[in-house]
């Protein structure tokens, strides 16, 4: 994977979350990576629910572990950065980011809070944001200012059925439909890319679903 992400010779590597396994307390695999990943170019991470579900089970700060390796760590923050000349806003967050009139609960208008500020800006932005579920069926594309949110979490629908498609995906259960690829907004002004991953559940392997990295490519305006 490191020899394939070589091969792209990208300007940013961003990762969604989920880079580790909350079922072990390993985590030489993912500082080796970061590691790795940082000598081709700028790394950024973001949290998936592996992440948190690490750190309330064994008390270790992946943040300060991420960034120790090399990468830069977006959670419920952004930087606005250059790359090849175009300024951009980058962000990320752990989080379901429902529209602002469904977030309802403390937690879910701190993460409103968190998208007002970041979508206050001429810039274009990039969110990092590891569950794609309100994005896809909540509305929250055509809600919020995002002009691209970088997703994963649902696995392609881990195991494919041919002529059926996925057969399970946390958050959509069941038959989900199709659950990778780009996903516009009504007007087709914002996309959500959604990667199938490189991983499996912890009860079914992947099946038919061949793991992916996914490169983007942004063209100015």
């Amino acid at each position: 994977m490191i020899a394939l992400a070589d091969e792209q010779s990208p300007d940013l590597i961003l990762i969604t979350g989920d880079l580790l396994d909350s079922r072990s307390d390993e985590t030489d695999i993912a500082v080796s990576l970061i590691q790795n990943l940082s000598k081709i170019a700028p790394v950024y991470v973001s949290y998936g629910n592996h992440e948190v579900e690490y750190e309330e089970k064994y008390s270790i700060n992946l943040y300060d572990l991420y960034e120790e390796a090399g990468a830069v760590v977006l959670e419920r923050s952004y930087e606005d950065i250059s790359v090849n000349g175009q300024e951009i806003r980058l962000g990320g967050i752990y989080g379901y980011c429902l529209p602002d009139e469904l977030a309802t609960t403390e937690e879910r208008a701190l993460e409103s809070d968190f998208l007002y500020e970041f979508q206050d800006t001429e810039l274009y932005t990039m969110l990092m944001c590891h569950m794609p579920v309100c994005w896809m069926s909540q509305g929250s594309l055509e809600d919020w200012s995002v002009d691209c949110v970088l997703s994963g979490h649902v696995h392609g629908g881990q195991v494919i059925i041919p002529f059926i498609g996925g057969l399970y995906a946390p958050d959509f259960g069941w038959f989900p439909g199709k659950l990778e690829g780009l996903y516009y907004s009504s007007d087709e002004s914002k996309v959500m890319v959604l990667s199938r991953g490189l991983g499996s559940t912890e009860v079914i392997p992947r099946f038919n679903n061949i793991p992916e990295v996914v490169v983007v490519d942004l063209l100015p305006q």
